[in-house]
């Protein structure tokens, strides 16, 4: 009599948007903090919530799964030690990215996605190189140069800077 092992492989619904953030953003995010954060914005579409919503409760589903980025400690906590007042950013952040990233909700939302994985390559297609690209020096731009360097120096272990063509700094 054969023994045979049957292994069941459930694919990963998020697996695009996965990968976009590993490639254009970090790859030491856990994969339950990346699906937490997909669920959300994937509830957020499903209900028609504004993105003011669908941003509000992405953040109460990440927030308890933040010290769980261990990767991210050590080096946030030395960029918040050369940065007086490192929250001024997330200003500077959501100055950046709301205005894409609504037009990008918005249009996700139209499309009415009908399943998790419809939802990621809506994501896919709209996350390209070029609206990362321009992000990070939009970014660039607007913290300054010593911000910026302490960002490179403290964050180049666990952000694709490299992607960008930014060398690390000492």
């Amino acid at each position: 009599m054969k023994c045979y092992k049957i292994q069941a492989v459930q694919a990963d619904s998020y697996a695009k948007i996965k990968q976009i953030i590993a490639k254009y953003g970090s790859p030491y995010f856990t994969d339950s903090f990346l699906t937490a954060g997909c669920d959300s914005v994937y509830n957020s579409v499903i209900s028609k919530a504004n993105l003011s919503d669908a941003t509000d409760d992405l953040e109460s589903a990440l927030m308890g799964k933040v010290m769980s980025q261990t990767k991210f400690i050590g080096p946030a906590m030395a960029f918040l030690g050369h940065v007086p007042n490192a929250t001024d950013y997330i200003d500077v952040f959501v100055g950046i990215f709301s205005p894409k990233l609504t037009k990008i909700y918005n249009n996700i939302k139209k499309k009415n996605p009908k399943n998790k994985k419809v939802f990621s390559n809506l994501v896919a297609k709209a996350a390209t190189k070029k609206f990362f690209t321009t992000s990070v020096k939009q970014i660039e731009a607007q913290v300054g140069p010593t911000v910026w360097k302490h960002a490179v120096h403290d964050l180049y272990s666990v952000v694709n800077f490299n992607f960008y063509g930014i060398k690390k700094i000492n």
